[in-house]
Parts: C-alpha cells; sequence; structure tokens
C-alpha cells in the first residue's frame, strides 16, 4: 500500500507542477498580450500628439515654421516610429517594458532615437554651432524660394549672440502609464482568466 500512497503522490506532484507551468504560462502570455495593446495604443497617441490625453507643449517658432512640409502632422509624431516592447525573463520572473526600448528580437533601437527621445521627453538645451547656422540659412533659402513661406523665413537668421536653443519637456511615457495603469492592469488579469479557460487571446 506503501508503494501505491507513494506513486498517487507522485502523479499528484506531476499535475502540480504542470498546472503551475500553465498558470505561469498563462500569466505570461496575458502580459504579452496587453503589453502588445498598450504598444500600439502608445504609438497612436503620440501620433495624436496628446500621450495620456496630455497635450504636448507647442512648438517654437522655428520648429513651426520648418514644418511647412507637414503642417497636419502634430508635433513629434514621429516619436512613435521606435517604440517598441520586450520582456526579459530572471529566475522564473518576467520583466515587460514598453516604450523606447529594444524590441524582443531584431535590429536593436539605434542610439540616434533613444537620445531623441529622451532629450524630448526631459527637455534641453541644443547648442547653435557654425553648422547649425549654415543648415538654418540654407533652409531660410529653400523658404524663400516658395510664395507661400517666404515671408516665414527670417526666424531661421539667428542672432549672433544666440548660443544655444531650448527644447520643453514633452513627457511621453509617464502622463501615458498614468493614464492607462489601471485598465492595463485589469486586462491582464482578465487575459490570465480567459487563458486559464482555454480561451485563445
Amino acid at each position: 500500500m506503501g508503494i501505491k500512497f507513494v506513486a498517487k503522490v507522485k502523479a499528484l506532484q506531476r499535475d502540480l507542477e504542470a498546472y503551475d507551468k500553465k498558470r505561469i504560462k498563462a500569466y505570461q502570455t496575458a502580459v504579452k498580450v496587453e503589453g502588445f495593446r498598450l504598444a500600439k495604443s502608445l504609438k497612436d497617441e503620440i501620433k495624436s500628439g496628446s500621450p495620456g490625453g496630455r497635450a504636448f507643449s507647442p512648438l517654437s517658432q522655428i520648429a513651426t515654421k520648418r514644418r511647412y512640409r507637414n503642417k497636419k502632422k502634430p508635433p513629434l509624431y514621429r516619436l512613435a516610429v521606435p517604440v517598441r516592447y520586450r520582456a526579459d525573463y530572471h529566475d522564473g520572473r518576467m520583466d515587460f517594458s514598453i516604450g523606447f526600448v529594444d524590441p524582443f528580437k531584431g535590429p536593436k533601437l539605434s542610439k540616434s532615437w533613444k537620445r531623441l527621445a529622451q532629450l524630448h521627453q526631459a527637455g534641453g538645451k541644443i547648442p547653435v554651432t557654425p553648422d547649425i547656422r549654415k543648415a538654418f540659412i540654407g533652409i531660410a533659402a529653400d523658404m524663400q524660394k516658395r510664395k507661400n513661406t517666404r515671408n516665414q523665413s527670417n526666424v531661421f537668421f539667428l542672432k549672433k549672440n544666440t548660443t544655444h536653443m531650448d527644447i520643453p519637456a514633452r513627457p511621453i511615457i509617464e502622463p501615458f502609464w498614468d493614464a492607462h495603469k489601471k485598465d492595463a492592469e485589469r486586462n491582464i488579469v482578465l487575459n490570465f482568466h480567459r487563458k486559464m479557460q482555454g480561451e485563445r487571446i
């Protein structure tokens, strides 16, 4: 009887281990599904110019004039391009990241994208170098050739005592997460239960 009892305990242990693995897998899938949804939402909200419902600070006069070819686009809409999501596993724990992070697979996010995202989120100063002055003069010359932008070109002729340009902070990740955190936590729980019930999510 002892042998049979041990056999039943071992079988139960195997069942419990299998169930634990199923639960862990269901949880990881639940998080990944919600992470994918959040990444798409973050992209959409950046493109709309208001991540988390918080509109970006207005562009500077120079930045506004430089957008004469993309007037219909909100500021920083291109920062939706490098938004990624990824999962990391450490001793059975999964850490999930959304934002300007390296993806699960494929090429890593370039340093230039990361610097650009950090600059606009935190704000900062850009030094006015001779190359920048030369580039701005070229932009002004190009604008002067166009009737609809000719009168807007003067802003690109910087004063001699202008040494830097201020970039205001335009937070992206923090307001987005503040606005979506509760929904994300609820969705992960719902996804988990659906997955445990055998649903495809």
